[in-house]
């Protein structure tokens, strides 16, 4: 029952980060303008915008134009629910649950601008900054200096990569917003977690994208969601992975 309430109000936020990933981009209100169709621009009834169960009871379409509604509204919010989930299946709920839940919808924002815009927007990242440190100083998670150090190897090994890659094939290899987004990261998980994120993120990145260079011939996807599941794995089982590394190289 209880898990079921905490997926419920997982996708709750996630409708409203929906409103986030569509507004922030093109410096549209996410709080005082009324959800609204993007097609059609008639407001939507509050029955209409019930998180996965309208979309659904809709198939996906606008109640008035029946424009299409795009699959990311959905995925988001049953995405946003599980992360939930996952976090109070781990954490319970204390501090550290609330505080993973809010960085979480952070990289969930992050991810879903950079898939579809393929940017990393500095207001975002400087939101995630002020309100994750706001919430780490609070509970704890980390000595400050720890905070300190991981924000500074997260963005100085992306950079280095960038320089390197700049070097071999005169071409950026790595963004800017993938360099401050580690900055960010490692200033909310510190030099353990922005570790272990850079690790799952390259190595999840390389499959993927061999794949996707193999089966629909696309050079370039975007590291920021990369880099979001990476951190969120840490978040869930980086203790495990800390075990596992340490049976591999002791």
């Amino acid at each position: 029952m209880i898990d079921g309430l905490v997926f419920c109000f997982g996708a709750i936020f996630g409708s409203f980060l929906n409103v986030c990933i569509t507004r922030i981009p093109v410096k549209k209100s996410i709080i005082s303008l009324p959800s609204h169709c993007p097609h059609c621009g008639k407001q939507i009834r509050v029955y209409h915008n019930i998180p996965i169960l309208s979309y659904v009871l809709l198939k996906g379409q606008c109640a008035y134009c029946h424009w299409k509604i795009p699959n990311r509204y959905f995925l988001v919010e049953v995405l946003t629910g599980l992360v939930f989930l996952l976090l109070y299946i781990n954490f319970g709920f204390q501090c550290h649950f609330f505080y993973y839940a809010v960085i979480c919808c952070i990289f969930i924002v992050i991810s879903f601008i950079d898939l579809e815009h393929q940017l990393i927007l500095n207001r975002v990242l400087l939101f995630g900054g002020v309100a994750g440190a706001t919430l780490a100083i609070s509970i704890h998670t980390s000595p400050f200096e720890d905070l300190i150090l991981g924000a500074g190897i997260g963005g100085g090994f992306l950079l280095l990569i960038a320089w390197i890659g700049q070097l071999l094939f005169r071409k950026e290899s790595m963004g800017g917003g993938d360099i401050k987004y580690a900055v960010l990261i490692g200033s909310l998980l510190g030099v353990q977690g922005v570790v272990i994120t850079l690790g799952i993120a390259i190595i999840t990145a390389a499959i993927v994208g061999s794949i996707y260079l193999k089966v629909f011939k696309i050079h370039y996807l975007p590291f920021g969601p990369y880099l979001s599941f990476g951190a969120f794995a840490y978040i869930l089982y980086g203790n495990k992975v800390i075990d596992i590394l340490y049976v591999i190289f002791s």
